[in-house]
């Protein structure tokens, strides 16, 4: 498994399915099914799509299904999933690549189990927490912010007070949950005795009340 900055994923994602393309006898006319975790409208999954469609189209059939997963109730993840499956079978690809983690979470042992090869890119969570290392037909890179660096920075451009504060504002999604996680177990190390505090919401308002009522330096 590769760990990579953002700014690479896409075309290290674009070398791995094109070495997995290279081993079968119809490279030249693969079908290609795209599962995104989100939608079109992020600028995320427009970089990456672009990305893969200048590399693989017209060569190759490559469609894309939006599981949205930003936008809907997490109540109906497991909705979308199931339509996505649908696609897939609708489809009979070569290849699916599976684009940000909840597509992994939700697909990867249905794809498993179909035989069809895997191609994953943009997973902010360890890849055993989806047990991705035992999947033989599976294989992609993970994104990991520079959050150690970052923390570091922070610590050395602070003022020196008696109690410095940092307020983290982070959303409540996947990529979110991973960040915050790791800040939480590595920041007393880090910073000594800076006081982190992580907040994780859902709404502007609520972001915007935070700032309003913590008196404390914003890293957001």
């Amino acid at each position: 498994m590769i760990q990579i900055t953002p700014l690479n994923i896409s075309l290290l994602g674009i070398g791995l399915l094109l070495c997995l393309l290279s081993l079968s006898q119809n490279a030249n006319a693969a079908k290609i099914v795209v599962i995104e975790s989100y939608h079109q409208g992020n600028q995320w999954d427009q970089e990456y799509s672009r990305a893969i469609n200048d590399t693989l189209s017209p060569l190759h059939d490559v469609s894309y299904f939006e599981m949205d997963t930003k936008r809907i109730p997490k109540e109906q993840f497991g909705e979308r999933a199931n339509l996505a499956w649908k696609y897939i079978q609708s489809q009979v690809p070569q290849l699916v690549i599976l684009a940000d983690d909840n597509a992994v979470n939700l697909l990867h042992q249905r794809l498993n189990d179909s035989l069809i090869p895997v191609v994953y890119l943009g997973v902010n969570m360890n890849p055993r927490a989806y047990h991705l290392n035992e999947l033989k037909r599976f294989t992609g890179v993970i994104e990991r912010p520079l959050l150690r660096r970052s923390l570091l920075l922070i610590q050395r451009i602070l003022p020196q007070t008696i109690h410095r504060k940092i307020l983290v504002l982070f959303d409540q999604g996947v990529t979110s949950d991973s960040a915050a996680e790791y800040i939480s177990k590595q920041h007393s190390s880090i910073l000594g005795d800076i006081e982190v505090n992580l907040v994780q919401l859902s709404q502007l308002a609520d972001w915007q009340q935070q700032r309003k009522s913590k008196a404390i330096t914003r890293l957001s």
